[in-house]
């Protein structure tokens, strides 16, 4: 069982996968100015491999903290279906946000940066 002295970190992971996706598509907006100046494609796919990490790293903290023995612990209102609701829907939208990075990356690889319509 988790202490209960100790915050819900649940909403943490609910949050954290998707903040991660705005950060790589804002990253990479940001660093395509400079990836056409010096001709590489190199910084933007370090960027999304790094976002990319991160949400998987929230994938695994998410599955951990919905599929775990103490996932229907009590919570401030009694009923231990609201936190494993919550878990699962941290799992749900950090898969989710790894998805959306994965299709970001595949738009970095697939498309030059100094591309001009």
């Amino acid at each position: 069982m988790s202490d209960p002295t100790l915050p819900d970190r649940r909403w943490i992971a609910t949050v954290a996968g998707p903040i991660v996706a705005l950060l790589n598509q804002a990253l990479i907006y940001m660093s395509v100015p400079w990836a056409c100046s010096h001709a590489t494609r190199a910084g933007l796919h370090a960027i999304a491999a790094t976002c990319a990490v991160a949400a998987i790293a929230m994938i695994v903290w998410a599955r951990r903290l919905a599929f775990a023995p103490d996932a229907g612990m009590a919570t401030d209102t009694g009923d231990p279906a609201d936190s494993r609701f919550l878990a699962r829907t941290a799992f749900g939208a950090s898969a989710f946000a790894a998805a959306v990075i994965l299709a970001q990356w595949y738009a970095v690889a697939w498309f030059h940066p100094c591309a001009r319509s």
